[in-house]
């Protein structure tokens, strides 16, 4: 029983580790993705948005770069910067951690009733792929609600324009009752089942 005991603690222990490992790389991947990738992913959200006075510049990708560069500064493609780093870097470090504990998790239970040969079929790397992603949307969405509010917001929304992650979580916490920092669970959701599906 005792050595029984110890394996299944070392054998833990070494989940734990595995685990925090996927999680430390997915934030050090995604850090440094979104400081090369920020200006881009900016110009496309207004793109998308077109809030004034974008609503009126009607140009190419490219054009809008060079246009917000020249009439606002360049600084204003990293508006929000800081919170896209909190957030990204959260994101990649709890899917990944949680993704590789579940199945670690099923794998163990899956020993348990069928014996050291059991392996994970895609049906069991799909539901854990889709429980790490459901659970990272549920944490980490208000902060991207607040980045994407921060990229599109206007130079009469200052207040909201120069606020990190967690002031500007509370700032839309209370402009809408607390629902504005929810905005988008469900649809963030679907889009994880999709790629838990295709990832798989």
């Amino acid at each position: 029983p005792d050595s029984k005991m110890k394996m299944s603690g070392k054998s833990a222990g070494k989940a734990a580790m595995a685990a925090l490992g996927e999680g430390i790389a997915g934030a050090a991947g995604s850090v440094v993705s979104i400081l090369a990738l920020y200006p881009l992913d900016t110009t496309r959200t207004i793109i998308q948005v077109r809030t004034p006075p974008y609503d009126k510049v009607d140009l190419s990708f490219l054009r809008l770069m060079v246009y917000i560069c020249k009439t606002e500064g360049w600084q204003r493609l990293y508006r929000g910067l800081p919170s896209a780093i909190v957030g990204s870097g959260l994101s990649w470090s709890l899917y990944f951690g949680w993704h590789e504990g579940f199945k670690r998790w099923f794998l163990s239970l899956k020993k348990r009733r069928a014996g050291a040969g059991a392996r994970l079929t895609a049906a069991d790397e799909m539901i854990a792929a889709a429980m790490a992603g459901i659970l990272t949307t549920l944490i980490v969405n208000p902060i991207w609600v607040i980045n994407t509010r921060m990229k599109v917001a206007s130079q009469k929304r200052k207040a909201l324009k120069n606020r990190a992650s967690l002031n500007g979580n509370g700032h839309a916490v209370a402009w809408e009752d607390g629902n504005g920092a929810a905005n988008g669970n469900g649809h963030a959701n679907g889009v994880v089942a999709n790629g838990a599906a295709n990832g798989n």
